[in-house]
This record gives C-alpha cells, sequence and structure tokens, in this order.
C-alpha cells in the first residue's frame, strides 16, 4: 500500500537487533534507512540511527566521531520525557564507552540508565543494565543498589 510511517522506527530497532548479533554491516544499512526515512521532528527515530551509527562508528575503531554521535542522541533525547528514547540513548552512548575501551567513563551512563528503567519498572532492560553494570565495575553494583 505504499505507507512508510513507520519505516524509520522499524529500520532503527532492526539496526539495533542487528548490531547486537554481530551483523554489523546489514545494522548499517538499516541505520541508513531509517536516517534517510525519518522526519527530523522525530526525536524517537533520530536518536534510533544516531545511536547505531554511534557504535558502528567506535565498532570500527571511530571512537571519537562515534561518541560524538552518541552524545548528540543522548541530548536529543533528555530534551523529551520519554523515559524509553532516554535509557535507549543512555546505553547506546554507554557502549561506545566501553566499545572504546573506557569503561569506567560508561559507568554512570549505564547508572543513570538503570535508574530510569527502574523508575518505569522495565524489568528486562534493568536486568540488562544491572549485568552490565557488573562487567563494567562489580563494587559499582553493590553501592547502587545498597
Amino acid at each position: 500500500m505504499g505507507d512508510k510511517n513507520y519505516l524509520a522506527i522499524t529500520a532503527g530497532w532492526l539496526a539495533h537487533c542487528l548490531y547486537q548479533l554481530g551483523r554489523f554491516d546489514e545494522a548499517d544499512e538499516c541505520a541508513a534507512i531509517c536516517e534517510s526515512s525519518a522526519a527530523k521532528s522525530w526525536v524517537a527515530a533520530q536518536v534510533l540511527w544516531k545511536g547505531a551509527r554511534a557504535m558502528l562508528l567506535a565498532r570500527r575503531g571511530n571512537i571519537e566521531a562515534g561518541e560524538a554521535l552518541a552524545r548528540e542522541g543522548v541530548d536529543l533525547a533528555l530534551r523529551t520525557d520519554r523515559v524509553d528514547t532516554q535509557t535507549e540513548a543512555l546505553m547506546d552512548l554507554a557502549e561506545v564507552l566501553r566499545v572504546g575501551g573506557r569503561g569506567a567513563e560508561a559507568v554512570p551512563v549505564v547508572a543513570d540508565a538503570l535508574r530510569r528503567y527502574e523508575l518505569k519498572e522495565v524489568l528486562p532492560a534493568a536486568a540488562r543494565a544491572r549485568a552490565l553494570l557488573e562487567e563494567l565495575a562489580p563494587s559499582v553494583v553493590e553501592e547502587t543498589l545498597a
């Protein structure tokens, strides 16, 4: 029928799923579709493509560009009241930092995402954030949960 209303957001979600599966070339293709089809005013879609591209840039060794793009996504997301968009952007930034060998800098970012997940009672995502914190800094998890 030609309806493309959900193309951008679906491509963005798919880019993230493919990234998690290690299918980086396909993730990049989906991120490009998200970027090209997302309206500038559609913050959730803008955050998704920026995050996916940021992680891919970092994975390919361009940490600075990846971090800059991820921070753009976080800045956009934090201007909204959408906790899901905020946490996605924060976790993408944390991944860029982790991939760049800066796990210690990722800890407060993940802790912020975890706090937001817990406020909204998004338990599976909170568990993933907690597991990442445990990987990055086991002692921080004990302090965060105390």
